[in-house]
């Protein structure tokens, strides 16, 4: 449902699934991610705030905690949890990326571009870092513009 983008639908099952299962980690994370495309920050923050209660390193509710802290300003909260990420898998591309479009919301575009080249350095074949680095230049371009 999430690849079909039917977003709603895709957290009524992981709803159900998690009914049925309180503390199952993936639904949760999924669940967080679902929340993050209908804008549903707090919810969000909370389905992934609980995964971590079962799975605390965990890299995959960490990312995604700290994308969706990004979402909603909380900067600070936002790159510790992205930093907390790199220290678990320091060699995760996408991770590195990550921190790069955080910073890029919060306005830091010179670190922000510096990680994003960190990551295409990590490997210049994983899209990631390119991607990051695409978005990281519309940030700056909006937010000097005004």
């Amino acid at each position: 449902m999430f690849n079909l983008e039917c977003h709603e639908a895709a957290l009524a099952s992981f709803n159900k699934s998690l009914e049925l299962q309180s503390d199952n980690f993936k639904a949760l994370t999924n669940r967080g991610d679902e929340l993050i495309q209908l804008e549903r920050y707090e919810e969000a923050l909370a389905s992934f705030d609980k995964a971590l209660e079962i799975k605390p390193d965990n890299h995959i509710a960490l990312n995604g905690r700290g994308l969706n802290l990004s979402l909603m300003g909380r900067f600070k909260e936002a790159i510790a949890s992205i930093d907390r990420v790199i220290q678990i898998q320091p060699d995760e591309v996408l991770y590195v990326a990550n921190k790069g479009i955080i910073l890029a919301r919060q306005g830091n575009y010179e670190e922000a571009l510096a990680y994003c080249n960190q990551a295409i350095d990590l490997n210049s074949k994983d899209e990631s870092g390119y991607y990051a680095k695409a978005c990281c230049l519309p940030y700056k371009i909006i937010m000097t513009s005004r």
